[in-house]
């Protein structure tokens, strides 16, 4: 038999050194601390202008994943963004290794012939600087120009506008309280009791001339119902 107890055991304290993050970061500097790989692919590779394109990023390593944020575009000219989804794959369980993938739509508003650069920087600890990951150049076909709709009000001078129609005005009352003091119902309203009308009376004479006459019809009913007492003999016969 023994006895069961619970036991404190203390761990030595360690001794930890936090150093700031150097000054100056980078634009695309999220907060990431860590070492890491980016690779950057697009598909479709030839669309037309205003078509959408998915960019592809993908970072993976080891280190703080939730403060890596989708890498930034360089130079947005002539680009138009969404905004980036994104989800991640860990590798451990604690979540300090894994991939982290991200996808942009990017439209082009003009002709151009590769996609703009992508930039991810983060900080590394075992260098103690700054590292700023870049994609490479991605060949890409835009055909098209700007949108037609503003070629063709470009393109077009500008002609003078031909007389507007003048639309039949209706006559509306207005809404005001002198419509409500000159445009009168044809009936006037009164805010006299409903017991102090004419009209109130007469209604009221119907029933009562009503029950009257009911009264009147039984009373003669029973006038007419009196009871005959007829006197009659009888004496035997006498043959």
């Amino acid at each position: 038999m023994g006895e069961r107890r619970e036991v404190d055991i203390n761990s030595q304290p360690v001794a930890l050194e936090v150093k700031p993050l150097p000054p100056n970061a980078p634009p695309s500097f999220s907060g990431a601390i860590g070492n890491f790989a980016m690779t950057t692919d697009a598909k479709p590779k030839s669309v037309q202008v205003g078509d959408p394109i998915t960019v592809t990023s993908t970072i993976s390593g080891r280190g703080n994943f939730d403060r890596v944020n989708a890498p930034a575009i360089e130079d947005e000219r002539g680009w138009h963004k969404y905004p980036p989804s994104s989800k991640f794959k860990q590798d451990d369980e604690v979540g300090i290794s894994g991939t982290k993938t991200f996808e942009t739509v990017l439209s082009p508003n003009e002709k151009k012939q590769a996609l703009p650069v992508l930039a991810f920087s983060y900080f590394d600890p075992a260098k103690e600087q700054y590292v700023t990951l870049r994609s490479e150049s991605i060949a890409i076909t835009v055909q098209g120009g700007a949108p037609a709709t503003q070629n063709v009000a470009a393109s077009q001078p500008a002609s003078p506008s031909p007389a507007k129609a003048v639309a039949p005005q209706r006559t509306e009352k207005p809404q005001d309280i002198l419509y409500q003091l000159t445009d009168r119902p044809a009936m006037a309203e009164t805010f006299a009791p409903l017991y102090t009308r004419p009209v109130f009376w007469t209604v009221q004479l119907v029933p009562l001339l009503g029950l009257i006459g009911f009264a009147g019809w039984k009373i003669l009913r029973r006038s007419t119902r009196v009871p005959f007492f007829g006197l009659c003999s009888w004496s035997p016969s006498s043959d």
